[in-house]
């Protein structure tokens, strides 16, 4: 009897834990190609807010972040996040050479590029994903602001957020090829 409550109490602890649920997202077809560009260009490590990299799945509701209970990334989204502004970048500015920068660069790149996002929320009340970002490079820096439909469900959200990053960043790649081609305009007409 001494020995049945405590295996008991161990019993109905294990049963009544909650496992967890991995999301992982998902990778939309390739972007259109916005301009060639032949400039290497160095993307550091994208910076999260501090609601994401907990890895849980954060929404806005009544003006506060919460958490979708037992639900998390299964990559670690700054790792994720990073890998896709390489690839966005690299297909719409059809240039190989984007790489991580400092760790994938042997030397320093024609630009480098810091992005930050300062806000990156799902919004399932109002059925809307929302980011907004900073960029700077070159002495250039931009503000971006992307949406992009959800309803309720996590995986909805989590599909809203990946198209909402990735329209952010296609909108990044437009401002670096604009760059590029008045710096190339310039560069003709001083020689």
């Amino acid at each position: 009897m001494r020995y049945f409550i405590p295996l008991l109490i161990i019993f109905l602890g294990g049963c009544s834990i909650k496992s967890k649920e991995y999301v992982i997202p998902f990778d939309d077809p390739k972007p259109h190609k916005i301009a060639k560009v032949t400039d290497s260009i160095g993307v550091y490590e994208i910076i999260l807010p501090q609601y994401l990299q907990t890895g849980e799945i954060a929404y806005a509701q009544k003006g506060k972040i919460r958490f979708a209970k037992g639900v998390y990334f299964a990559l670690d989204p700054q790792e994720y996040a990073t890998k896709r502004a390489i690839e966005i970048l690299k297909e719409a500015l059809d240039d190989r050479n984007v790489r991580l920068y400092p760790w994938d660069s042997d030397r320093r790149p024609s630009i480098v590029i810091k992005i930050e996002i300062d806000e990156f929320l799902p919004h399932p009340l109002q059925k809307i994903v929302k980011i907004k970002l900073t960029y700077r490079f070159d002495g250039r820096s931009g503000k971006v602001v992307a949406s992009a439909p959800c309803d309720g469900s996590v995986k909805s959200m989590v599909g809203g957020m990946q198209k909402a990053f990735d329209e952010a960043l296609l909108k990044v790649a437009a401002d670096i090829a604009d760059y590029t081609a008045k710096k190339t305009t310039e560069e003709r007409i001083s020689r």
